[in-house]
């Protein structure tokens, strides 16, 4: 079987527009799990802000 220029150059053109995407996808998919990382922090970050300090109440006895 004979592979004309023309099928070679296809196929490397297929190729390197998958490899391409792959890329991308790839890369997008970091910045999406870092970006998730961060809001989760953040949010973790506004909840201790907003929960009473139990420490401080722990030493504090009830008032009566």
């Amino acid at each position: 079987m004979k592979f004309s220029i023309r099928d070679l150059l296809l196929v490397t053109v297929i190729v390197a527009m998958a490899a391409g995407w792959w890329v991308d996808r790839s890369r997008l998919w970091e910045e999406l799990r870092k970006e998730i990382v961060r809001h989760r922090l953040e949010a973790l970050e506004w909840e201790s802000h907003r929960l009473p300090n139990a420490s401080a109440s722990a030493t504090k006895p009830p008032e009566p």
